[in-house]
């Protein structure tokens, strides 16, 4: 039941995103530093950098995390690393970017897992600082029942 209901929000995603007008195009766009703390699995602090680079429509963005899960079932206490790229659809709207888009990575041990993030970032004033609040569904890819699970990021951006 899960595959199936993952399977439907990639579908939707897919259509939005070839649905999207041609205005969405950005030109001019520069790279970002990103930089968030927030929730893993919706219960485990979590913190990371990263940086994305504009292509066209899509950002791609690479991530470096670490999740603390001292009290994480089957773990042994230490705080796992998370690597991910992500490619992330944008859609510019007046003062800020939403975007969406599918992601993969590594998570601890090392466990492959798939994403789907959506978010919105804007700008504070004309300088290069902003900010991002952003979801995520991950799912580890690895096991035979694979488990979707929420996370949720805030932080700072910066512009080149």
């Amino acid at each position: 039941m899960r595959n199936l209901k993952l399977s439907s929000c990639v579908v939707t995603l897919a259509a939005l995103l070839l649905a999207t007008p041609a205005q969405a195009q950005s030109a001019g766009r520069s790279p970002l530093l990103w930089a968030h703390s927030g929730l893993e699995f919706m219960v485990f602090p979590t913190a990371g950098v990263g940086a994305s680079l504009p292509l066209g429509r899509v950002d791609l963005r690479a991530q470096l995390g670490a999740v603390y899960s001292r009290w994480m079932p089957g773990t042994d206490g230490t705080t796992p690393l998370q690597v991910n790229l992500d490619a992330l659809y944008t859609w510019p709207r007046g003062d800020v970017v939403w975007y969406a888009g599918p992601g993969a990575g590594l998570f601890g041990a090392p466990i492959l897992v798939g994403n789907v993030t959506g978010g919105v970032r804007g700008e504070y004033g004309s300088g290069p600082l902003g900010w991002f609040m952003e979801g995520q569904l991950r799912g580890r890819i690895e096991q035979p029942h694979p488990e979707v699970l929420p996370t949720l990021h805030l932080g700072l951006t910066y512009r080149f």
